[in-house]
């Protein structure tokens, strides 16, 4: 078989769905495994991790040449993601947490409303266009970046510098701070 497996590959990266169907089949067991051990034995969040893994092995086919290459790869990727994935489920509490702890609601009125109109009015073009782009149109922080010429970590650095400021301001503003 690893004479056929760099074959197989390149036919799945060439959009071969028989191949790719014969390699999940293959696969699949010691993907959800691996995704398993990862995800500390919950079923459904293995399921997602497995289908995420196969979807960066069709995007991204590695052409490798042995059953042992193509294991490694598939068991670093569960691995790699599943870390990518606690890391964003982290943030993304850290950012529920502190929205609460700023006293901010995520449902507001409109005397709310009119002073956060009032504050974005008060901000710089630059940054008020950021937060519009972000939370008005919904758009990555990449292609925010690419409207700005700027790296999509310096558009998240100066996203979250607006929104401090605007937390530091609806606390003085409350009389919470």
């Amino acid at each position: 078989m690893a004479e056929q497996l760099p074959d197989q590959l390149a036919r799945i990266a060439s959009g071969d769905g028989e191949a790719f169907a014969r390699f999940y089949e293959e696969w699949f067991g010691f993907v959800l495994g691996q995704a398993r051990r990862a995800v500390r034995g919950d079923d459904h969040a293995a399921a997602d991790l497995t289908q995420e893994v196969f979807v960066k092995f069709i995007r991204r086919t590695p052409i490798l040449d042995s059953s042992a290459a193509i294991g490694a790869w598939l068991k670093r990727a569960a691995l790699t993601t599943a870390m990518d994935r606690a890391k964003g489920d982290r943030r993304r509490t850290a950012r529920e947490t502190s929205v609460g702890a700023a006293g901010v609601k995520p449902s507001i009125g409109g005397e709310h409303v009119e002073w956060l109109r009032s504050e974005l009015a008060s901000l710089d073009a630059e940054a008020r266009d950021m937060l519009v782009q972000r939370f008005g149109l919904g758009r990555t922080l990449a292609q925010i970046g690419a409207v700005f010429g700027l790296s999509a970590g310096a558009v998240d650095g100066r996203i979250g510098r607006v929104i401090q400021i605007l937390r530091h301001r609806a606390g003085e503003g409350s009389g919470d701070a």
